[in-house]
This record gives structure tokens, sequence and C-alpha cells, in this order.
């Protein structure tokens, strides 16, 4: 079976996983803000872009991993791809490493140029677009940290598991 991650899934374990393990999810109301203000301003493609990623294990094994993401844009004539992120004031440069990290995977998966684009939601407008270069020692770095913290996570789960299993005689 083949392994997959994706874009999102990355950002996610960097940067809102610690949230919702500590019970500190966003609203749905708010995810559904946002999705809407992407939808408004153009923000919506619909490909999936997917590459094979060649992971070395600490055993030596290479593992093949298939890194997808849906890009929030894509000029393909001008060269670029976007990621949107709407923010409040307080997690904006929260909302900058992860776009820009999201918007690097995009870059890899389609050889194009990232932007990342700033709306401010309680000022209800765009604020900043951030052009920059792919970075592959990044995307190396990221890939290889999403990855093991995938394993860290399942790991953790079947200790969990198996505790629970010992304590209490549970299925889990």
């Amino acid at each position: 079976m083949k392994k997959k991650l994706s874009a999102g899934e990355i950002t996610e374990l960097f940067f809102y996983r610690g949230d919702s393990i500590l019970g500190r999810e966003k609203p749905e109301r708010v995810r559904e803000k946002g999705k809407k203000i992407h939808k408004e301003l153009g923000f919506d493609n619909s490909e999936i872009f997917m590459k094979e990623y060649p992971y070395e294990t600490k055993e030596g094994v290479i593992e093949y991993w298939e890194i997808r993401g849906m890009p929030d844009r894509i000029f393909f004539e001008e060269g670029y791809v976007d990621e949107l992120k709407t923010y409040t004031p307080k997690e904006k440069e929260k909302q900058i490493e992860s776009g820009k990290t999201q918007a690097n995977i995009y870059a890899y998966l389609t050889n194009l140029k990232p932007r990342l684009f700033l709306y401010n939601q309680p000022k209800k407008r765009m604020e900043d677009i951030i052009e920059f270069e792919f970075n592959e020692d990044k995307l190396n770095m990221d890939i290889t940290l999403a990855i093991e913290l995938k394993y860290y996570i399942e790991d953790f789960v079947e200790n969990y598991k198996n505790k629970v299993r010992l304590v209490y005689n549970l299925k889990v």
C-alpha cells in the first residue's frame, strides 16, 4: 500500500495539530467563513497534483510516499501557484508560516513559482502578497518531519490502545 501525505496534512501537523490535541480546534463557522472567502476571491481550484517522494527510513529502507495537494489557485501562463490564508491579527504570523509551507509544497507539485496571499478577516480585505522562490531544502525538511510525525502519532495511538486494553481489558 502506497503511503500518502497531502500539503494540507503537513501544515495541519506543524501548525494546527497541537491546537486540536489540546481541544482548541477552530469552530466550524470559522472554517466555513474561510472557505466562503476563498470562493468569493476566486481561490477555488479543484485540480489535485501529486508526485512520488522517496523517503529513507532510519533503517535505510526507501519508502515511496505520494505527496499530493490541491492549490487554491493556478496561473500556468504566468507561472504561479497561489495559496490564500485568511487571518485575524492574532494569528497572522502563524498563517504566514503555514501558507509559505503549503505554497512551497504546491510549487514542488506544479513546478510553478509560489505566492502567498493574505486576507485580513476583520478588515475584509487582501493585505499582502508574498512572492518567494521554491525552496527544495525546506521541502525536504518539511516532508521528512511530517512523515516522522505521522509515524510518531501512529506509535502513540497504538501504545495508547495497548495501555487501555491492559488496564481495562477493553477493545479500543
